[in-house]
């Protein structure tokens, strides 16, 4: 890259302005070899053949700007940024600062990914304290109860621990101390694999942590009608460096941007999973009946649980179903 002639003047005048290159300069005039690595030559100072800059904070950030933020600069990283810069000036502690300008720029903080691990280590859940406190299950819509319940037709019982010496029937005794054994010995287990789990997870991650008050770079204060969830997971935040103006406002968002069902034109039995299913074809609103879409109807009725399910036709024109499930439009009624 070829500086501009403006720049060039602008390290020029830098020189006239910082005390050590004015010294720098004269012992050079007057003894060419009196400093190592330093020349002076046609009334420009370098140091091992490269224009040496002053101490001009507003000068270096113009030629940092020009290096990283401009077309040619293609907000590059800090490595690449340095060498090209470095190849062509000097000031004292220019990677450094190339460093810091790049940390600080709020584009790439934007726009660029993190090389980093997952952020975030595996937070297993607590261990069960005793015999059903905690249930994990999956839902059946049609069966309404727990699996102790579904298989044996009773609540499940309360555990109570027990304490040695509560019964005096030696054989309840023993029997229940070996329960009380076997529990123990469960959970000691159960926490041997969740530490084994966690230590290798948290290999390929890493710890971060935020503080109330810390910047980082997604600072959100979502409206009262905001569809989305105002927590968001630590993976998905990182510090924020640079001095960014946190926006008071956000685009007006409103349920009415999420798309919604217009009429249902069609209806037709396909085959899912070895097993027949009806599929309706959607017509969706702000958009043209040639967009309408086949969706299946239990996927349709969980999103949409208050729509209607008539076929409505429309008008002159209606939707025609072949024997293969395409559909084209007639505008003279006929099938």
């Amino acid at each position: 890259m070829i500086l501009p002639t403006e720049l060039l003047e602008d390290i020029r005048q830098s020189w006239v302005n910082d005390f050590t290159i004015q010294q720098l300069i004269t012992d050079l005039q007057d003894s060419p070899f009196s400093h190592i690595h330093y020349t002076y030559h046609f009334d420009q100072l370098r140091r091992n053949g490269k224009l040496v800059v002053g101490n001009d904070v507003h000068l270096r950030e113009k030629l940092l700007q020009l290096f990283h933020s401009s077309a040619t600069g293609g907000h590059s990283g800090a490595n690449v940024i340095a060498r090209r810069l470095s190849a062509i000036v000097y000031w004292p502690g220019l990677w450094r600062s190339v460093q810091n300008f790049v940390r600080e720029c709020s584009i790439c903080q934007r726009y660029k990914y993190e090389t980093v691990a997952t952020q975030g280590l595996l937070q297993p859940l607590p261990l069960p304290t005793g015999n059903f406190i905690d249930l994990t299950m999956d839902f059946i819509e049609a069966i309404q109860t727990t699996p102790f319940e579904a298989l044996y037709g009773v609540p499940p019982p309360l555990y109570v621990p027990y304490v040695h010496g509560d019964s005096h029937v030696e054989a309840v005794d023993l029997y229940i101390r070996s329960r009380e054994t076997a529990i123990a010995l469960l959970q000691h287990h159960l926490q041997q694999a969740m530490n084994r789990m966690k230590q290798q997870v948290d290999k390929h991650r890493t710890d971060r942590e935020f503080d109330v008050g810390d910047m980082s770079a997604y600072r959100l204060r979502l409206p009262s009608d905001a569809i989305i969830h105002n927590v968001f997971h630590v993976s998905l935040l990182k510090p924020a460096y640079a001095s960014i103006a946190a926006s008071s406002e956000l685009p007006p968002m409103s349920r009415q941007s999420v798309i919604q069902p217009q009429a249902i034109l069609d209806r037709r039995i396909v085959k899912r999973k070895n097993a027949t299913a009806t599929q309706l074809l959607v017509h969706w609103q702000g958009y043209s009946p040639a967009d309408a879409t086949w969706e299946f109807t239990d996927d349709f009725q969980l999103h949409y649980p208050f729509f209607s399910l008539r076929t409505r036709n429309l008008g002159e024109g209606s939707i025609v179903t072949n024997c293969n499930g395409n559909s084209a439009f007639d505008g003279g009624g006929n099938q």
